[in-house]
């Protein structure tokens, strides 16, 4: 049977919309290969550019400059569907650090953007706090667009060489689209990096009108310059995995993850540093 395409159009919405709803309402700052294969425990992590999406205030520990983008193809099953993010950082000095982060995600029918700029410092040798201001676009095919701006904030204590805790709150104004309300989340995490092969992390997630949710990965380097990951969390029910190359400034990372009942889904990242 041919649908017209409005028929088309209002299936896509309907069908991203539920996915949205069993995803816990998954935003724009999770399409990248290190979340996916960690499973989301990345709110205690740094070191890399990525885990500025979950946490602002990682973003000290990412020295100099550098400029990291990620696409997912066909994620989730869902035709047509596509996924995209970047974000490029530089450091000013010893304790500040700016960048630009954007994303984007959507069908014809179904699109979703968003960009702005990320600021955080290095306060004390083991306090770090930083922030997100990102202007964020919803369009529907023949109903129009609206643009609202989102606040993360975070803060990270480092209280060992190799011991982080981490806090962040997603989306502090409890913006909303149309009735339709953007994910409010609070992390907590703890990450423990034991010798320069091993890390470990472990995360608790409270998002608004949601169970509370973990999530536990881990991150091995079996060969040098080709870390391992892996990682499992609840609300949805995830098992990630990941892998990454390093060869001078140049990053490759690939994160999968089985996202109960919808499937894989499949993130490549590449990037540089300076």
């Amino acid at each position: 049977m041919a649908y017209s395409p409005v028929v088309r159009s209002l299936y896509s919405i309907v069908l991203l919309f539920f996915v949205g709803e069993i995803l816990s309402a998954q935003t724009l700052q999770r399409v990248d290969p290190l979340e996916a294969g960690f499973a989301g425990s990345t709110t205690a992590r740094t070191g890399s550019g990525w885990f500025v999406h979950r946490n602002p205030a990682t973003l000290p520990t990412v020295k100099g400059g550098s400029l990291l983008g990620s696409y997912s193809p066909s994620a989730l099953g869902i035709e047509g569907y596509r996924e995209g993010a970047f974000i490029g950082s530089m450091s000013f000095g010893e304790s500040l650090s700016v960048g630009l982060n954007g994303a984007a995600f959507g069908t014809g029918a179904y699109s979703e953007s968003a960009g702005g700029i990320v600021a955080a410092t290095q306060l004390e040798q083991y306090l770090r706090v930083g922030a997100t201001l990102l202007l964020q676009s919803v369009s529907i095919e023949q109903y129009g667009s609206n643009v609202i701006p989102l606040l993360d904030i975070g803060t990270q204590v480092q209280v060992s060489p190799e011991a982080v805790f981490g806090a962040s709150f997603v989306n502090v104004t409890r913006s909303a689209v149309s009735d339709q309300d953007i994910p409010q989340r609070l992390s907590l995490g703890f990450a423990w990096t034991p010798d320069s092969t091993l890390s470990l992390s472990a995360d608790i997630v409270q998002e608004l009108r949601h169970d509370l949710g973990f999530a536990i990965g881990v991150e091995v380097e079996p060969i040098e310059n080709i870390p391992v990951r892996g990682g499992i969390a609840s609300e949805p029910s995830t098992v990630g995995f990941g892998v990454g190359f390093r060869t001078g400034n140049i990053i490759v990372d690939y994160g999968g993850s089985w996202v109960d009942p919808l499937g894989f889904r499949h993130v490549f990242g590449a990037g540089i540093t300076w």
